[in-house]
């Protein structure tokens, strides 16, 4: 009632009215009315004090009003001057993308088939110079009916001079008769010409192999005249080399057949739209038809992604027209 802290808790002056109570009771004293009046003016103190209390420390005040609760997020929308994706643009934009990843692809594979086609099964490689800077290799052509061919060239493969045997044969025949021309002169003069070749003498006694042939994909080559002695030097040798491989040409499997061979396999047993089932075809027609014919394994080696291309060609080619006489691929 009076707010008070704890039972114990007894004003002064209701104390003093107590003990006065005991005592003049004991002395036979009634004093009912004073001490009436004396508990009505402690009650008044009292509730005075608490006023007093409840002003100096007021209680806090909580209004529901200013209690508000986190609004729901509300869902995206567009900038000023835009407009939310619809769900079938974003699939024609999947779609774009899945179409440029295929092309991307196909492009990727193109240039590797590209990249293929200059490779030489067969291979002899010989440095050329002392310090590495040139090679000449001799070699088969494998998609042109394993055409033996010489190939000089610089060790990143970018600058190049490529002969076969009768070509190879008139080019050092017309680099004899003109070899005691090469001498230091002070502007380019043109030494002689081969089928594929201007032959350019330049300053410091360099000879330049320019192609004549607009899709040669090689830069011109550059040699030294120290490096044409050399090449001079060893003609027979390499001549030999061109030699036995137009001797072993004639006996070496047929290509086309081959790739014939791979894809009626593939026909026969499936597995023509996986990789690994296309290389265990061809691995199984080397070993069982081809008795692990090492140009087989050569060319699988070098040229993986032509001899893949080639069999896809032909198994295209039963299934459009369901014929098996299919014309070469090559």
């Amino acid at each position: 009632m009076y707010g008070f802290k704890r039972s114990g808790d007894i004003p002064e002056e209701l104390s003093q009215v107590i003990k006065r109570r005991k005592k003049n009771t004991s002395a036979g004293v009634d004093l009912h009315a004073q001490e009436e009046r004396s508990l009505v003016n402690v009650e008044d103190a009292v509730h005075t004090k608490h006023q007093n209390m409840m002003k100096s420390n007021p209680p806090l005040k909580m209004e529901t009003s200013e209690i508000s609760l986190p609004s729901s997020p509300e869902p995206p929308r567009a900038m000023e001057g835009e407009s939310m994706i619809t769900v079938d643009e974003w699939n024609n934009v999947e779609q774009s993308i899945d179409a440029a990843a295929k092309a991307l692809e196909k492009e990727k594979l193109r240039r590797k088939v590209t990249n293929e086609k200059y490779r030489l099964v067969d291979e002899t490689i010989l440095p050329l110079t002392r310090s590495g800077s040139k090679f000449i290799s001799i070699g088969m052509q494998p998609f042109k009916d394993y055409e033996p061919v010489i190939k000089m060239y610089n060790p990143s493969l970018t600058a190049a001079a490529v002969f076969n045997h009768q070509e190879f044969i008139e080019f050092l025949e017309k680099l004899e008769l003109t070899e005691d021309k090469i001498r230091d002169i002070p502007k380019d003069v043109m030494l002689f010409e081969t089928r594929k070749y201007d032959v350019i003498l330049k300053k410091g006694m360099v000879l330049q192999f320019k192609s004549t042939s607009e899709e040669d994909v090689y830069q011109s080559l550059f040699l030294q005249h120290a490096t044409i002695g050399t090449l001079l030097a060893l003609k027979e040798y390499f001549l030999g080399h061109l030699r036995q491989r137009a001797f072993k040409q004639k006996l070496l499997p047929d290509y086309d057949q081959f790739v014939t061979n791979v894809a009626l396999h593939l026909m026969e047993h499936g597995n023509s739209d996986s990789d690994k089932g296309v290389d265990k075809a061809i691995i199984t027609i080397i070993q069982d038809t081809y008795e692990h014919d090492p140009m087989l394994y050569d060319m699988w080696m070098k040229t993986p992604y032509t001899i893949k291309s080639h069999i896809e060609k032909k198994l295209s080619y039963f299934t459009l027209h369901n014929d098996f006489n299919c014309p070469s691929v090559v």
